[in-house]
């Protein structure tokens, strides 16, 4: 499959401000799962930056997995809808390029072997400055993605995590999965716990996230993000006053941040 099957050439976040300083990929933190594996081992993960080389493949893994589950993706047929995935596809890639995602992957006896994803978080660092020209850079032409990321895009605006916290700049986040037969292992806590160690270590002093889905919330809540919008899905309509996502299942979108340091 070509790059123009799989992405489009018309979405451009090369000019955000921050870029990850040169480098190796940097680990955040190693830790056990919570539970037997079926060959009877626990698994052991290493949270850390993606490598350059692993681009292709963490993007497979958040279409796979994040499109198919997200509840407004779900609501709104993202997944067969070829043109909203190739922009979902190239706002990943772009984000990724940025150098701020975070991947766990699990730890093999066999050094030697591919690297195996157990979950991926796409961020990004926006500044102040990315904040005021960030509609002008995400040009969105699906109507399916355009919809996702606008009803959200008003939430965050509404949040002022910039003003809130009275930052700078701050850690925005695209897109987090975790493999399904690796659930209830800890991935996605220590992924977001994770955003602190980043944080720290390159003076980016607040994170931001949409999270749409409850299990996401109550896990946010659980490592200290506080709830800065919360919209019940009954009250986010569309130009023509009807229920923008009518067949979600979950009560509500809550915008909600961290402050890191």
């Amino acid at each position: 499959m070509s790059d123009n099957d799989r992405y489009v050439d018309y979405l451009d976040l090369s000019t955000l401000s921050w870029k990850r300083p040169a480098g190796p990929p940097r680990v955040w933190r190693v830790v056990d799962g919570r539970k037997e594996m079926p060959d009877g081992e626990i698994p052991k993960f290493s949270i850390q930056e993606v490598p350059a080389e692993m681009e292709d493949d963490v993007i497979d893994f958040i279409e796979k997995h994040f499109i198919i589950e997200e509840p407004l993706c779900v609501d709104q047929g993202l997944a067969d809808d070829a043109e909203a995935v190739r922009e979902s596809r190239t706002l990943w890639r772009e984000v990724f390029r940025q150098g701020a995602s975070i991947v766990a992957l699990i730890l093999n006896a066999d050094p030697t072997a591919k690297p195996l994803i157990a979950g991926v978080n796409f961020l990004a660092v926006i500044t102040a400055e990315d904040k005021a020209k960030y509609d002008s850079m995400l040009e969105l032409r699906s109507p399916v993605l355009a919809k996702i990321m606008g009803e959200q895009a008003k939430l965050s605006k509404e949040a002022d995590v910039l003003g809130r916290y009275g930052v700078d700049k701050y850690l925005a986040a695209f897109g987090l999965s975790v493999h399904p037969c690796l659930r209830g292992q800890g991935v996605g806590e220590e992924i977001l716990r994770a955003r602190e160690d980043f944080g720290i270590a390159y003076n980016i002093p607040a994170t931001e996230t949409s999270f749409t889905a409850m299990a996401s919330q109550v896990l946010a809540n659980r490592v200290g993000f506080e709830v800065l919008v919360e919209r019940n899905h009954s009250e986010i309509l569309d130009d023509e006053g009807n229920i923008a996502f009518p067949k979600v299942n979950v009560k509500s979108i809550k915008i909600m941040a961290k402050k890191l340091y």
